[in-house]
């Protein structure tokens, strides 16, 4: 198989970032009038045609009901880490255990993350 071949094979890919910029959040041709509304519908692009007005979004939030084209803005690299440590002893009388636990994970999308001590 030549060089030429090769790039022509490999150009064939689905290309997964083509997504529409047309109709925004929502159902049924309606955007979210509510924030519960935001929050129930914020996997579907059903909604009215964007057209930059004010809208309820799912934190409480009103922004403008435009697209988001940027999606590097959005995302971002996550790290997550766990550190725990415990301590055990035990005799004739009996035992213990005594231990703590640390969880913090922040989220590929910004100002979002996850504490956790126990």
């Amino acid at each position: 198989m030549s060089r030429d071949q090769l790039k022509c094979a490999g150009s064939n890919n689905p290309d997964y970032t083509d997504f529409q910029y047309e109709y925004g959040q929502g159902e049924n041709g309606v955007r979210p009038k509510t924030t519960g509304e935001a929050q129930s519908t914020g996997v579907w692009s059903f909604g009215e045609k964007f057209d930059g007005a004010m809208t309820p979004q799912f934190d409480g939030t009103d922004r403008p009901y435009l697209p988001y084209k940027n999606r590097m803005d959005f995302y971002r690299p996550a790290l997550s880490s766990t550190n725990g440590i415990a301590f055990t002893g035990a005799n004739e009388n009996g035992n213990f255990r005594l231990s703590f636990a640390n969880t913090d994970a922040e989220s590929m999308v910004i100002e979002s993350s996850f504490i956790r001590k126990y």
